[in-house]
């Protein structure tokens, strides 16, 4: 008698909400193919990048490895209720460390628009929470007897000395 075990490895990445979110109804749409640089953060599998318009999500594009360039792309479906007229802002999901990070750019959007392609991305820049530094937790207080010079994320953990008793 042979038994046979199988073991599956695989990478589950957390994810948003942002695809059941997207406007099922609207009437335009256009495309943007985009790029995203962000200090200390390199895009890769499982990061998404999130079209809004006033705050309301509009579309979003998976991270998709375009082998001859090298890098990921973001290839963005984004829907509107009007043909032109509004300002569609950005933001990166990474995966990796399970944030959201506002990016710097804006678009006009414009029915059946095309930004950028696989070759030229549209360009998007952010930086990520702490200057594109890792978050290191301590306490940030210089009086406190516990006081870390390398922290850049207070986390409450300050201890100060006791009245009199340095």
């Amino acid at each position: 008698q042979v038994l046979i075990a199988l073991s599956f490895v695989g990478v589950v990445f957390a994810q948003t909400d942002w695809a059941e979110n997207v406007p099922s109804n609207l009437q335009f749409n256009g495309s943007v193919t985009a790029s995203v640089a962000i200090d200390g953060i390199d895009a890769g599998p499982g990061d998404q990048v999130g079209a809004f318009v006033d705050g309301e999500i509009r579309g979003i594009g998976n991270s998709l490895f375009l082998p001859p360039g090298g890098y990921y792309t973001f290839n963005t479906m984004i829907f509107s209720s009007v043909s032109s007229g509004e300002t569609v802002s950005f933001k990166f999901y990474d995966s990796a460390t399970d944030q959201v990070i506002d990016l710097n750019e804006t678009l006009p959007f414009v029915g059946d628009m095309t930004e950028g392609n696989g070759m030229f991305p549209f360009a998007l820049t952010g930086t990520a929470s702490g200057g594109g530094t890792p978050d290191v937790a301590g306490c940030m207080d210089d009086s406190a007897c516990n006081y870390d010079d390398s922290a850049n994320v207070d986390d409450g953990s300050c201890a100060y000395a006791e009245d009199n008793h340095d």
